[in-house]
């Protein structure tokens, strides 16, 4: 386990703690010593994958302001969406975000199919024709798609970038 210690210290960035060499101890002294080190690894276990999570929420934040960059006119829709959409789920479901970390990243990510829609349509300043609107819904079909093989949104982060028009559109039914 001091070994062990040693390498995720280093992995992790930090300065190894020298260890005296071991000599013969008392079990139950070996067994506390044992247990602390076990409980460092786990703490620095806990930090790294903080530090990850953090990692890929700021990614997928970026993908999504890149996205709007696209298109001006919306204005951190993304951030705004994920912000009500959390809102909500928290008062709904309060430990949904817990146990699937990937709803988050679809709120954000739930307009990354749009990339793949032509411009003349994504940028038309006035109201879209039949075809231009149904061209625009497949936005949702493009997302999951691109989206399929990440492994934090499997489950239903890729269900809110399949389905949030239908979703809105039951919300505008209940107003």
């Amino acid at each position: 386990p001091l070994d062990l210690l040693t390498v995720v210290e280093r992995v992790a960035g930090r300065t190894p703690v020298p260890r005296k060499p071991r000599r013969a101890k008392p079990a139950d002294e070996e067994l506390l010593l044992y247990a602390r080190d076990l409980r460092h690894l786990l703490e620095v276990e806990r930090a790294q994958r903080v530090l990850l999570q953090d990692s890929y929420l700021e990614t997928v934040t970026s993908l999504a302001s890149a996205l709007e960059s696209r298109d001006t006119r919306t204005g951190a829709h993304s951030q705004r969406v994920r912000r009500y959409a959390v809102a909500l789920l928290e008062v709904l479901q309060p430990n949904a975000l817990e146990h699937d970390p990937g709803i988050e990243y679809g709120f954000l990510l739930h307009d990354i199919g749009k990339i793949a829609i032509p411009d003349l349509i994504m940028l038309k300043p006035g109201a879209l024709t039949r075809a231009e609107r149904k061209r625009m819904q497949t936005h949702t079909v493009i997302g999951e798609q691109m989206l399929r093989g990440v492994a934090v949104l499997q489950g239903e982060g890729l269900r809110v970038v399949r389905s949030h028009p239908s979703a809105l559109e039951q919300c505008r039914g209940l107003l």
